[in-house]
């Protein structure tokens, strides 16, 4: 049983970023809650809990003592950003002593900026190391990435932030990319969800006419080389992936006509 142990930052009298009538810490919980049901409800042999299911602040100490002691695999720490309103984009930590975290990292960052692109273009700020509290003290016994997904202080951001669907998505981006690296399987079921009925609905040659597309986009730079290309071969395309790359490419051939 893989055991994930889910840190929505900040709580209680520790807003984090208030900005634009949001506050880091409900949107945070949020994300961290709905990343958790869509572990559970659609993936086998793993166990999730958060360091905190409502309002209420924790000593970032304190949360990195509860991953140790109920001796999580993997902890991931879900956060939002903010710099005078200037930056944007999307940033992911591991501490600055950890190696064995950068594969969790790295799929919890592409994850994450995939889904949330599926709304609107954003910036990648990279992968990055740092000497984060809760970092510190957990990445010697389990993998640990801290996330920053959007800057809640800027205009542009902050209007995705306040998108119910790019809220899911966030979530639905942290889990993938748990899922990633943890090496999860998918649950089966007689009744789907409706992602995986969409996806199963096109044909064969639907997929490799796609691919076509999609890999014509990357080459000209529409598109991020190998990525899209790569998970439509592979017909491992979400419904709402599907959605947005499908309006993409006729986006494109309208405008080529």
């Amino acid at each position: 049983m893989v055991k994930v142990m889910i840190d929505p930052g900040h709580g209680g009298h520790d807003l984090g970023v208030s900005a634009y009538d949001m506050t880091e810490k409900a949107l945070v919980l949020d994300i961290s809650q709905q990343a958790k049901g869509i572990l559970e409800s659609e993936y086998e042999g793993v166990e999730v809990r958060l360091t905190r299911s409502n309002d209420r602040f924790i000593q970032l100490s304190d949360r990195a003592r509860m991953a140790r002691d109920w001796g999580a695999d993997f902890f991931v720490s879900v956060h939002l950003n903010a710099f005078n309103g200037s930056a944007n984009g999307i940033e992911t930590f591991m501490h600055n002593n950890s190696s064995a975290s950068a594969e969790l990292r790295e799929a919890l960052h592409r994850q994450i900026k995939s889904h949330i692109e599926q709304h609107d273009r954003i910036t990648d700020r990279g992968l990055k190391q740092a000497n984060f509290s809760v970092l510190r003290n957990t990445y010697q016994s389990m993998y640990s990435v801290l996330t920053e997904s959007l800057f809640l202080d800027n205009a542009n951001d902050a209007e995705l932030l306040k998108q119910e669907q790019v809220i899911t998505d966030i979530a639905r981006g942290h889990a993938r990319g748990i899922v990633e690296a943890a090496g999860l399987t998918r649950k089966s079921s007689e009744s789907e969800n409706e992602e995986e009925d969409d996806e199963m609905k096109l044909e064969n040659w639907q997929w490799e006419q796609m691919a076509e597309k999609v890999k014509d986009m990357e080459d000209e730079g529409l598109l991020d080389e190998g990525r899209w290309h790569e998970a439509v071969k592979n017909h491992e395309l979400s419904n709402s992936e599907l959605t947005w790359l499908t309006f993409i490419i006729a986006s494109r051939q309208a405008l080529v006509k």
